[in-house]
Order: structure tokens, then C-alpha cells, then sequence
């Protein structure tokens, strides 16, 4: 009981609940606009990959970040309005298309960005003799490809 009049509590959720809230506003701005927008946590997804891909290349900063979301977003979202209004698709299929299609596009980007960094990181410690990480990637162990042990596979005794 003491836990609900507590101000730290109160602020954290204040703080935890205002991405929320503010999707909410804007699912409520489409329902006012008549279309039924599903797709919200599609768009979360979308704005919270590119802030974090924005954040880690722009060596930190957070502003920059907010910005790359919004823009990314803005984009995402235009492709969906793209969908319902101008192609007249119907709204609860196009949202759940566009939930399916962030995370495969969130996964992909990630992949190729991760392809991209390390093919720089590669081709900067080849250019570059006293680099530090190609030794210590020379000299890290690794497992092997096809471990004979899984641990969600069953032992069968013999």
C-alpha cells in the first residue's frame, strides 16, 4: 500500500507509459479519420529500430535518434495510408500486413546493417596493421558449427 503513494513509482510510470499513450493518441486520430488502424505496434517496432540504428551510427546521439524514428516512421506510416486510401485495401488486413512487415523488415535491416559494420570493421583492420581485433579474433576460441550437444535435445540412453 505504501508502494501506490510513492512519487518515484508513480513518475516511473509516467515515463514508462508515455511511448504508449502517445501510439494511443494516434490511433485515435485514425479512428476519428474513420480508418481502423491495427498497426500501431508495427510502428513502434519500425520507430524504435531506426532510433537505435540512428543512435549507434551517429556515435550517440539521442536527439538524432528521435528524429531518424520520426522521419522513419512518417514513412512507414505513409505507406500504409498509401494502402488504405489510395488503394482502398481493407483496413484490418493492411494493418495486419504492416505489423507482419515491420518485424521482417526490422530483422533484414538489422542484418544488413550488422553485414555492413563488420565488412567496414574488416576491411579497416586490413588496412591498418596495429588493429587489435583481428588478433583477438584470430586468437578467440569458437565452438563448432554443428554441436553434437543441444540442450533442448533429448538424450537417449544406450
Amino acid at each position: 500500500m505504501e508502494m501506490l503513494f510513492n512519487a518515484s513509482v508513480w513518475a516511473a510510470a509516467v515515463r514508462v507509459a508515455t511511448p504508449l499513450l502517445l501510439a494511443a493518441f494516434g490511433c485515435l486520430l485514425c479512428d476519428k479519420a474513420g480508418i481502423t488502424n491495427l498497426a500501431i505496434d508495427g510502428f513502434i517496432t519500425v520507430g524504435c529500430f531506426i532510433c537505435v540504428a540512428v543512435v549507434d551510427q551517429c556515435g550517440g546521439n539521442v536527439w538524432l535518434g528521435m528524429l531518424g524514428a520520426v522521419a522513419g516512421t512518417a514513412l512507414y506510416s505513409a505507406i500504409f495510408g498509401l494502402a488504405v486510401v489510395r488503394f482502398r485495401a481493407n483496413h484490418i488486413i493492411a494493418s495486419i500486413a504492416m505489423n507482419l512487415l515491420s518485424g521482417g523488415v526490422c530483422f533484414s535491416c538489422n542484418k544488413a546493417l550488422q553485414d555492413i559494420i563488420s565488412a567496414l570493421k574488416h576491411l579497416y583492420c586490413s588496412l591498418h596493421s596495429s588493429c587489435r581485433e583481428t588478433v583477438f579474433i584470430k586468437n578467440f576460441p569458437l565452438p563448432p558449427r554443428f554441436p553434437r550437444w543441444h540442450p533442448f535435445r533429448q538424450r537417449v540412453p544406450q
